[in-house]
């Protein structure tokens, strides 16, 4: 390995003279100037000053040996500063809860990510000031990698997480997936998945590596997806490694474990250029890469040399230059490379490998860094002393130093004969099925890989997004301050049974909201009923509203007056012991009927109680069990209260009639289904049809629109782009409104009204376009004519007309 060129220290900086410039010589002289008389003192004085002056340098200043005055003074030089060249900006206390966790820097300094035991924290990289804090579903738990998209998401990948995850850096919400998981590699511990993706968000790339264990020089797959349409636009073999997209998202560079690698560009998968190095037994051999791709940060054993770092031609795959193992980027523009090692940081140039920054790091020992993109600014863990450290350059990077251009290390390598992706993928509808159109991944099918065929018979194959439905438009909307409101149906909008007003939940508030449905004037606001979000449901029936304080007990009043209404009866229920603690709870929609089941808060498989109660008569009704869990297990009656549906957890329904109580028959989703996650999402006034989540007819699990007598799967429903855990059904059984997302100007929810038996899109409704990145929560009003819907980042609530499906849809503008 070189040695990496030392930097001649700096020469210390002499003492600067008296601010003053008193000297004991000058104040004789002016002594015996002022005895001597007038002018003799003006003129002496005037001599003496002038050689006073003389004397001193201007503030700031450094010394220099004495010379004689050159001929051509030339430009003044530039002081050295005082200072040490990178300045700390800011620490905070920080602990990373392990080794090898992430730490990065967003490529404008922005932001500063850094992994604890708790997940991703975001913290401001001005003030290193917390921002937000990425955990949750989709955060890697050990070693991970963060990727920036666009200026305000980032993206997510590590294990034990199957797939990326994508987050708001800003308020550390999900948006949704990247791409649909059904649609990327099956993720195993032995057959672990990298990731990239381009900056502006647009592709994705997938490459599955090859098993541990499995044959020697094995091949599998890799592809590129549009992110925006979930399409395939490239694929072709390859043998593991990792790759990088250049800034503008056109190229890819892909590094194999092999030593081959290959540049390609995306539209159209034509491979650039290409070139073969010696096997070497790094897992990510592409360090870094310059913004258009040129230069490459190289780990492994180019051209027959020692393993090691290397800086590499990205057009042809000379080798340029060994570099110390401690150069961890080379940046965007391609002039510098930086790295920290030995508790040194350096700045160099990266033609020549001269030094132009080199200085120790604090005390402290720092074993874990991160450099901002341009390599003027990184951030340090000291693990001692818990803290995090940002460090920023003080100045503009200094002028390279004037120094030949060594010699390359190596010849031009062989170039790889032209190749493209591999075959054309085959076109198929977004998030449609995704076999058979393209060859599923693992190991290749018996024979050699697919022929090589010409840039001109594989065209790029990009889906364009069809149109967005009709827009909707508001009634009317009305601010909704609502706290944490939980992405499930029972916080949507609830409408009286006689449709007049609206009551919203209000989450975390603990507060009610009432409106008026005809203009959403504001009606008297409940409160008193503060608790967790999860604690609390809501019901609305006949002209009144109902709902649980923190401690169970139900208050109820009515919607038009605010004014305290009869309580409510609810079966009796038995003690529950600690494993069954919870109550699921239901009214039906006058009032009439109420329904209570017990839910399980640990995983028993013991059988609880659920009972409903004939508030007329005082009668139990319906006295059972059932099978669930803490958050599944359903109860739904019907708008004309003849019958009334029991739903467990193992995703059988049992039908009951009303008054009598007496069975109406039963399905079940799944009969070989053990796992208790079943349950109901939205149900038509008949109960004819229903939005189901859990174990699926042939296995599998998902969300389906399925008939509501025999379990039936009528229509499965695709998560994503689709939320069904917020849908609603018309009380007809015509429409479904489900949020959807879209990623057609970065990550967008709405919600889309789309007619059930043909699944055709009728019309969207559409938050604030800076409130769009959180799932919108519908209902249908009684009458099916209406739809409310609660966004919950913008704290608003409106209502829309909904769209009928017998009237055309207006011509798409072109």
């Amino acid at each position: 390995m070189p040695r990496r060129p030392r930097v001649p220290p700096r020469a210390p900086a002499r003492p600067r003279p008296s601010p003053s410039g008193d000297s004991p010589g000058a104040l004789q002289l002016i002594l015996l100037l002022a005895v001597a008389g007038g002018m003799f003192v003006l003129c002496a004085g005037g001599f003496g000053v002038a050689w006073f002056l003389a004397g001193r340098q201007p503030e700031g200043a450094q010394e220099r040996p004495e010379a004689p005055p050159p001929s051509d003074p030339g430009p003044p030089s530039e002081p050295e500063p005082d200072a040490p060249w990178f300045r700390r900006v800011w620490a905070v206390a920080h602990d990373d809860g392990g080794k090898g966790r992430l730490l990065a820097v967003s490529d404008d300094g922005a932001r500063v990510f850094a992994q604890d035991a708790l997940g991703v924290r975001v913290l401001d990289g001005r003030t290193g000031g917390a921002i937000t804090r990425l955990a949750g579903s989709g955060v890697p738990t050990g070693r991970a990698e963060l990727w920036p998209v666009g200026k305000d998401m980032v993206m997510l990948a590590g294990a034990p997480q199957p797939f990326p995850s994508l987050w708001h850096a800003a308020t550390g919400t999900q948006p949704g997936e990247v791409v649909p998981g059904r649609a990327l590699p099956p993720a195993t511990p032995d057959a672990p998945t990298r990731w990239a993706v381009s900056p502006d968000g647009r592709y994705l790339f997938v490459g599955a590596r090859p098993k541990v264990g499995g044959p020697a020089g094995g091949m599998i797959l890799f592809k590129v997806f549009e992110v925006a349409s979930a399409q395939p636009v490239a694929q072709t073999w390859w043998q593991g490694g990792n790759a990088r997209f250049t800034a503008d998202g056109q190229r890819l560079f892909v590094a194999e474990t092999t030593g081959r690698c290959r540049s390609f560009r995306v539209a159209g998968g034509v491979q650039e250029a290409g070139w073969t190095y010696p096997a070497n037994d790094v897992a990510a051999p592409l360090v870094s890469m310059s913004a258009d791709g040129a230069l490459l940060l190289y780990d492994g054993r180019p051209a027959g040399l020692e393993a090691g770092r290397y800086l590499i031609d990205g057009k042809n795959g000379q080798v340029l230059r060994a570099v110390d193992a401690d150069t961890l980027g080379v940046t965007p523009d391609g002039r510098h490379l930086y790295g920290i090692g030995d508790d040194t940081v350096t700045l160099s140039a990266a033609r020549t490998g001269e030094p132009i920054v080199r200085e120790p790091l604090p005390p402290g020992s720092a074993k874990a860094w991160a450099f901002r993109a341009d390599g003027t600014a990184f951030v340090v863990h000291d693990p001692e002393e818990k803290e995090l450290r940002l460090y920023e350059l003080r100045g503009p990077v200094p002028d390279e130093p004037a120094v030949a251009t060594p010699p390359a290390l190596s010849p031009v390598p062989d170039p790889l004969p032209p190749l493209a992706f591999g075959p054309p993928v085959p076109p198929f509808p977004p998030f449609g099925p995704p076999v058979p159109p393209f060859p599923p991944f693992g190991p290749p099918p018996i024979g050699p890989p697919p022929p090589v065929v010409t840039p001109k018979s594989s065209p790029a194959v990009v889906t364009p997004l069809p149109p967005p439905p009709p827009a909707l438009k508001a009634r009317w909307n009305v601010a909704a301050e609502v706290g944490t409101v939980q992405l499930e149906a029972r916080f949507a909008p609830h409408f009286t049974s006689d449709g007049k007003a609206i009551a919203q939940h209000g989450g975390s508030t603990g507060a009610v909201l009432v409106y008026d449905a005809t203009d959403g004037a504001a009606r008297p606001t409940f409160t008193g009923l503060k608790g967790p979000a999860t604690q609390l449901w809501l019901a609305a029936f006949g002209d009144r509203i109902a709902a649980p304080a923190a401690d169970g007990k139900v208050s109820a009043w009515l919607a038009g007056s605010g004014a305290k209404a009869d309580p409510i009866p609810f079966p009796e229920m038995p003690a529950g012991g600690p494993s069954s603690a919870a109550l699921h709870r239901v009214v039906s929609p006058t009032g009439r009927y109420t329904a209570a089941g017990r839910r399980p808060v640990s995983n028993s498989r013991d059988p609880t109680p659920v009972r409903i109660l004939d508030t007329t008569t005082g009668k139990l009704v319906v006295d059972a069990t059932w099978q669930v869990q803490s958050s599944t297990g359903q109860v739904a009656f019907t708008t004309d209260e003849l019958r009334v549906l029991v739903m467990d957890g193992t995703g059988k329904g049992k039908w009951y009639r009303l008054p009598s109580g007496q069975p109406d028959g039963e399905w079940a989703a799944n009969p070989e289904q053990t796992v208790r996650t079943a349950r109901v999402i939205a149900m038509t006034a008949d109960g004819s049809r229903l939005v189901y989540s859990g174990q699926l007819p042939g296995g599998g699990s998902g969300a389906a629109l399925l008939d509501g007598k025999t379990g039936a799967v009528v229509r499965r429903i695709d998560n994503p782009p689709y939320q069904p855990m917020a849908a609603s059904l018309s009380p007809d059984g015509r429409l479904i409104a489900l949020p959807v997302s879209e990623f057609r100007d970065g990550v967008q929810w709405h919600v889309d009204v789309l007619e059930a038996a043909t699944w055709k899109k009728l019309g969207r409704v559409s938050p604030p376009r800076e409130h769009g990145t959180d799932v919108p929560l519908p209902r249908f009003s009684p009458d099916g004519k209406t739809i409310a819907v609660m966004f919950r980042n913008a704290r608003r609530l409106a209502l829309y007309d909904a769209p009928d499906p017998a009237v055309p849809l207006p011509a798409a503008a072109p």
